[in-house]
């Protein structure tokens, strides 16, 4: 098991351990102000944002709190660049990796040990089985061997803290499961699963991870952190599934697309009280911390598109939504597509268009 990290909010100087208790509502004075005082650190994660020096069409951004650089990932002409920068994003470095392929391989995802390792799952290469770029330090990168040579797409990979491994997903209903990023084994997938094109992975603190499918309400959930599955049966067809890590160890919990949570991965019931955002473009939830950030992508224009921001700290199940009035990108930018990208405690979104800009939450500790 990973020995758990420390970070310190600098604006509220308190100091805490993600899937640390934080007292109930119901507890003594002292320990309820500590929750309101929590509390109003992350919501200044979420309500402060700058525009960062890093700018451009990047595929992926991953972030390692040991080595302290994000990592940014896009396709060249023939190779593959990527641009580190330290928690402000300002100062970046460029880096371009050639990779054995003919055909330029897209970074499709990407995750961090926060211990020192990242990840970057690549599109299909052909007849390559190159399909991880792994570092140790976010500057030297090596192709890593992942599966069978094939055609199919690393889609989703995650760090499962509770058993120190990633998680990786591979189009054709494969996962594989490594301790390092240079390794990988494959691991044994339900009948009903096993040509699934996956369209979720997410982990909780305990090592439950719940993996979603496109087309069908089949399931699976691995309690051990990636090596056995279970197939099971879910509330709709397969949609993203995130999990917010919650205030105690083993708590916090699971949604599924905007309408569905669970404590358990297993359960499953009505979401109640859906992001506004979900009624107005594409919503997606990520979890921060105790929180649900939802994102919704919003089109004004034919030429420009706006991030639509709000968050709930009922990562049990969302019964309000707070909508994040601090931002709001340029329409110098002309936003064509929006993504989002995070750590345990910050969030990036980046505006893609004529002019690419990064919009940076404030983060807990960096």
């Amino acid at each position: 098991m990973t020995t758990p990290r420390y970070f310190k909010d600098n604006k509220a100087g308190l100091p805490y351990l993600f899937g640390e208790h934080l007292p109930a509502a119901n507890a003594s004075n002292i320990e309820t102000a500590l929750r309101r005082a929590e509390k109003a650190a992350y919501l200044s994660m979420v309500q402060n944002w700058t525009v960062s020096s890093v700018g451009g069409n990047y595929d992926v951004a991953v972030y390692d709190a040991t080595v302290g650089l994000w990592a940014f990932a896009k396709p060249e002409i023939i190779n593959l660049g990527v641009l580190t920068s330290g928690p402000s994003l300002n100062g970046a470095v460029k880096e371009t990796i050639a990779v054995p392929a003919i055909d330029v391989p897209g970074p499709q995802c990407g995750a961090s040990s926060d211990l020192g390792c990242y990840v970057i799952g690549l599109a299909a290469t052909g007849a390559t089985a190159s399909k991880i770029l792994q570092s140790n330090n976010g500057t030297t990168w090596a192709a890593r061997t992942i599966g069978a040579v094939n055609t199919d797409p690393v889609v989703f990979v995650e760090w499962e803290p509770a058993n120190a491994r990633f998680v990786a997903l591979v189009n054709s209903g494969q996962v594989h499961t490594s301790p390092d990023g240079v390794t990988w084994t494959s691991r044994t997938v339900p009948v009903g699963l096993a040509a699934a094109v996956w369209t979720g992975l997410a982990i909780s603190a305990t090592g439950m991870c719940v993996v979603t499918a496109s087309g069908t309400t089949n399931y699976m959930t691995s309690a051990d952190g990636g090596i056995t599955w279970v197939q099971r049966t879910g509330p709709t067809n397969g949609a993203a599934v995130t999990h917010a890590p919650g205030v105690n160890f083993g708590s916090g919990g699971f949604a599924w697309g905007t309408s569905y949570v669970s404590s358990d991965g297993i359960s499953w019931s009505a979401m109640t009280t859906a992001p506004r955002g979900s009624s107005q473009g594409t919503c997606k939830l990520y979890g921060i911390g105790p929180m649900f950030v939802a994102v919704t992508e919003i089109t004004l224009s034919t030429t420009f598109k706006h991030a639509y921001i709000e968050f709930s700290f009922d990562q049990a199940n969302p019964s309000s939504w707070t909508y994040v009035a601090g931002y709001q990108p340029d329409v110098g930018d002309q936003c064509s597509l929006v993504r989002v990208f995070r750590s345990k405690n910050q969030v990036l979104v980046s505006c893609l268009g004529l002019v690419g800009s990064v919009y940076v939450s404030h983060s807990l500790g960096y």
